[in-house]
């Protein structure tokens, strides 16, 4: 389903003559449109989807015979102020104002694909609804803050995206103090506030009203007390803000049991006072401290650096020897805590250490924790439970020879630190299955690194991943691959890159100085190359495009190429890479 205009429905009086027509916009980069499909007609206005550069675009205009009206014109450039000025996600994106051939003066929006609230909600939990409801509430907020009133709030002008995202749309009837023009109440039926009916002055507590009106349609009975107390007809005795009306969904019990909750936490270590630090033996016979995190409403630990400059732990530091199996649970009190984290340093220069397993259930790794442990041999294997890894956690571990990664939303707490620095024997890096996004930042600079393997799986390769592996030669694609992001292989030594065919983005600077390259083919999804993506390529021979329809390329994508490079296209297509003025440097020739 796609974007829904209501306004035929509207109610709107044009009472305020004009103060003068103002043109223009900003954000005008190419004046035109294709593919002109009207998709929605209203009393004073039309709506027209159209194409430009690639992408789909609402224009909103004025009907033939208002076009030209400065009282209708006045009233179109108000609705284009009130959008341009908001960015919030939640909100429709309004691009420019323009005057566009078949639709004369329109407003530009961004194209939402979705459903409309009514529709979307059939089949939801309960669950769902509130959380999309939570959405609306949050934009609905933004308004208000901004001293935007949005005055026709109702489902059919609520989008919801297929990734489940809210869109708020159709600001037509919206006003705010700072205007002067068109203050006349209108709204639509079964959601217009009483003052907007009776055409008085209504100003954000209209769009409570209106939310009121929503929630009881989405929740029935659920929220209640919270939908009448926004319904109220006087607007002195509705919730005066968004924030006030959120308050009135949440059942106060929550209070009480969150004040049991916060006494519990409070009380538990008066009645079990316990050292700051514990030392616990490892079951693979070694000594090692931890800190109680939390006891509720999760028991939490994590392990601490044993070294004589943190007060908290005894003794000096003391050297462990031989391979580490850290367990996932710490027995604490005669309860298993979960062992959550291991801190900055705590392992740091422990030279003796041959190896160490992570356990499944480990969150995050700190800042140097297993730095300058020269003598692990083992291949490092991080566990998909990683949400957090610092910088230099394992740098001058230059015994380690490979890396298995199975995290799948980690990331790294400082991108001006590389996690693998100076591992002068790792020659093997596996991202393995039930990866979608490779790390950012997290395996650069490692400059003996010669070979990556992605599992199938991995759609998007962060940014600077692999950048400055200088002897990286040798990489497995995967076959779900559709995104590498800025500078992921950057100054590596690929000779030759045969893409998947679901590759779709190129990113900027992503293969930039991999100079001995010769060879480049890219599949048939490909849609975009970014600036400097082949740059300084110089041994470039010959690419390949699979892409019946020449990808959107800019004129440095492959910057300093050497010349006569062959491009090989479809046999169909040759035409069309030959017209295009960046392709078309190359040699184009069919297969």
């Amino acid at each position: 389903m796609n974007i829904n205009s209501n306004t035929a429905n509207h109610s709107s009086s044009l009472v305020d003559g004009p103060s003068g027509l103002v043109s223009g916009g900003s954000g005008i980069t190419e004046p035109f449109f294709s593919n002109y499909e009207e998709i929605a007609r209203g009393s004073t206005h039309v709506l027209f989807r159209a194409r430009r550069y690639g992408r789909w675009y609402v224009l909103k205009g004025l009907r033939e015979e208002l076009r030209g009206n400065a009282l209708y014109e006045e009233w179109l450039y108000k609705e284009y102020s009130v959008g341009v000025s908001l960015d919030h996600p939640a909100i429709v994106r309004v691009e420019s104002l323009e005057d566009d051939n078949v639709v004369g003066r329109c407003i530009v929006m961004e194209w939402v694909e979705g459903q409309t609230l009514d529709q979307w909600r059939q089949g939801k939990s309960a669950a769902d609804v509130r959380a999309m409801f939570s959405q609306l509430l949050d934009a609905v907020g933004y308004l208000h803050h901004h001293g935007i009133y949005h005055h026709d709030l109702k489902p059919s002008n609520i989008l919801v995206t297929s990734d489940g995202r809210l869109k708020l749309i159709d600001f037509g009837l919206s006003d705010g103090p700072q205007y002067a023009a068109f203050k006349h109440s209108a709204g639509s039926n079964g959601f217009a506030a009483p003052e907007q009916k009776a055409g008085t002055t209504a100003d954000h507590r209209a769009d409570i009203y209106a939310l009121g009106c929503i929630l009881k349609s989405l929740t029935g009975r659920r929220y209640r007390h919270a939908a009448r107390c926004a319904m109220r007809e006087d607007p002195q005795k509705r919730p005066q803000s968004v924030a006030a009306l959120r308050r009135l969904m949440h059942p106060r019990w929550w209070i009480s049991l969150l004040v049991l909750l916060l006494l519990a936490a409070a009380v538990f270590p008066v009645l079990f006072p316990l050292p700051i630090v514990h030392s616990f033996v490892l079951p693979s016979g070694q000594t090692v401290y931890y800190r109680v995190l939390q006891h509720v409403p999760q028991r939490q630990v994590a392990l601490v650096y044993t070294g004589a400059d943190n007060q908290e732990c005894p003794g000096g530091l003391e050297m462990l020897q031989g391979h580490l199996d850290i367990p996932p649970t710490v027995r604490h009190l005669g309860m298993d805590y979960a062992l959550v984290e291991i801190g900055p340093h705590t392992f740091h220069n422990q030279y003796f250490i041959t190896g160490v397993t992570l356990p499944e259930g480990l969150q995050r790794i700190g800042v140097g924790a297993l730095a300058g442990c020269p003598a692990m041999k083992d291949t490092l294997v991080i566990p998909s439970s990683l949400r957090l890894i610092g910088g230099d956690a394992f740098t001058d571990c230059s015994g380690i020879p490979a890396v298995r990664w199975l995290a799948d939303s980690c990331s790294v707490s400082n991108e001006d630190n590389q996690c693998f620095y100076r591992c002068l024997s790792m020659r093997k890096v596996e991202i393995g299955p039930g990866v979608t996004v490779a790390p950012s930042w997290t395996f650069n600079n490692i400059r003996v690194l010669e070979s990556v393997y992605f599992a199938d799986g991995v759609t998007t390769i962060g940014r600077d991943a692999f950048a400055m592996d200088s002897n990286l030669s040798n990489v497995r694609w995967p076959s779900t691959l559709r995104v590498i992001e800025h500078a992921a292989f950057y100054e590596c030594d690929l000779r030759e890159i045969v893409f998947p065919d679901s590759l779709q983005v190129v990113g900027t600077y992503s293969f930039a100085y991999n100079e001995r390259l010769r060879r480049i083919e890219l599949g048939p999804a490909v849609s975009f190359v970014g600036t400097y993506a082949f740059a300084d390529c110089y041994e470039l021979e010959e690419v390949t495009v699979k892409a019946s329809v020449p990808p959107q390329v800019v004129v440095t994508s492959f910057d300093g190429m050497p010349d006569g490079v062959v491009l090989h296209v479809p046999e169909a297509s040759v035409d069309a890479y030959r017209r295009d003025p960046v392709w078309n440097r190359f040699v184009v020739v069919g297969y």
